[in-house]
């Protein structure tokens, strides 16, 4: 759980949201929706591989992925 494309693996994701009910006190469901929102793209880890230019705006969902 180290990096980004770490998050494309649906069992990490269960596992993420399923602690945050726990942390918060709250009944942890059993089977958590854990689709991802929007398109995911993460890029690899390593030195000098960050996408340049990027701003936030560029980050935001589209109406119909919400």
């Amino acid at each position: 759980m180290g990096s980004s494309t770490d998050l494309r693996d649906e069992c990490l994701r269960r596992l993420l949201v399923n602690s945050v009910y726990w942390g918060f006190g709250l009944d942890v469901p059993a089977k958590a929706d854990v689709q991802l929102v929007g398109d995911f793209q993460p890029t690899e880890y390593g030195f000098n591989t960050y996408r340049r230019g990027v701003k936030p705006d560029d980050l935001a969902l589209s109406a119909d992925a919400k």
